[in-house]
């Protein structure tokens, strides 16, 4: 589809359908949002806005009062950006646009652009070899569950299913591999979405403790074992775990 040809507001940058956005320690997350907006040729307001908010997908109502509809920052060349803050960890979330003419009803706007299936809560980072690919061989019942996403290989969010090492459409070679044992990856038992309590209402945590993950820095902490001597894959692998320990320190 050729996006030139739309008017409305075009959101081009910040949330796409199935993401999950990192909260911070205080449960919530900010949603920056950038794109465009176009008129029709024979539309000649007098005053533009872009108008953007957050509602829940289970009903039609903002998520908070101050994730209704609120202007965005826009420039004469069509450009606009806003950021929705203090979103609370949970979901599921749709992001909504509108082109407001002449401050006239939001009822009466020019629907833009939106995004679905949106949450926020705690993003994870399956890294190593065949635990993380998938070689696991194990029959398993883990379905997928609305609330347990994932950023794919193709370089998209998505409904987390297995497996996850998928390389359909991937954006890196050396993922399409060269065995085809894939049917569970062991790794996925640290996201099970049975530990997710009510993932498909309600992602908000709940007090309480994940067992899987108190001995963490015996399963999943380990220096990896690798098959060949690629000293500049060793150097990538050492630097993903520099990078944690220096800007994440414990406690």
């Amino acid at each position: 589809m050729n996006r030139n040809c739309e008017y409305g507001v075009i959101l081009e940058s910040g949330a796409g359908d199935w993401q999950i956005f990192q909260q911070d320690d205080a449960g919530v997350a900010a949603i920056p949002l950038a794109g465009r907006y176009a008129l029709k040729p024979d539309q000649k307001p007098g005053k533009v806005a872009v108008q953007v908010r957050l509602v829940r997908e289970d009903g039609y109502a903002a998520v908070t009062a101050g994730l209704d509809w609120q202007a965005a920052q826009t420039r004469p060349d069509g450009a606009w950006a806003a950021t929705l803050r203090n979103v609370p960890r949970g979901g599921l979330y749709r992001l909504e646009s509108c082109l407001q003419l002449d401050d006239g009803p939001i009822e009466w706007a020019i629907r833009g652009d939106m995004a679905h299936h949106l949450g926020v809560g705690d993003i994870w980072l399956i890294t190593g070899q065949s635990n993380a690919a998938g070689y696991g061989k194990t029959p398993v019942e883990d379905g997928p569950e609305l609330g347990v996403h994932a950023f794919t290989a193709d370089g998209r969010w998505k409904l987390a299913a297995h497996p996850l090492g998928d390389s359909t459409g991937t954006l890196y070679p050396p993922n399409r591999e060269d065995a085809n044992g894939w049917r569970f990856a062991p790794a996925d038992e640290f996201l099970p979405a049975r530990n997710v309590p009510r993932c498909d209402r309600d992602l908000r945590a709940k007090p309480g403790s994940l067992p899987v993950a108190e001995s963490i820095q015996s399963h999943a902490m380990t220096i990896p074992w690798f098959k060949h001597h690629r000293p500049e894959i060793i150097e990538q692998h050492a630097a993903s775990f520099r990078k944690v320990a220096e800007n994440y320190p414990s406690g």
